[in-house]
């Protein structure tokens, strides 16, 4: 792989990313929160750490409980109370944005340390 490979992939996963954080922020976490407040319940992660909160709500919706990146003992996230708010679409852009975001992840480790 060459580095304007890399560099494609790497920027088209970002670009793929961003998309799918712009969806999923501006259209399933206000309707999710909304409809947990209106059950009487809080926020489903009421810290935000520079975009940690989006991260973990779309892991805590779309990804399995009970391995690395979701377990059900997290303190900043209560996963058994969010879980049932997540619509279909939620678990789709969800998971799409897990997704992209290990995968960026794993595609810049591998891209500084052979490039």
């Amino acid at each position: 792989m060459s580095e304007y490979t890399f560099a494609i992939l790497f920027f088209g996963l970002f670009i793929f990313m961003g998309v799918n954080w712009f969806i999923f922020s501006r259209i399933s976490i206000p309707r999710i929160d909304k409809q947990m407040i209106d059950d009487g319940q809080a926020r489903a992660c009421p810290i935000d750490i520079v975009g940690l909160r989006v991260m973990m709500i779309a892991g805590a919706i779309s990804l399995p409980v009970g391995n690395i990146f979701n377990h059900e003992d997290d303190p900043l996230i209560d996963v058994k109370a969010l879980r049932p708010y997540g619509t279909v679409f939620d678990r789709r852009v969800g998971l799409l944005l897990s997704l992209s975001i290990y995968s960026l992840l794993i595609v810049g480790l591998v891209g500084v340390f052979y490039f």
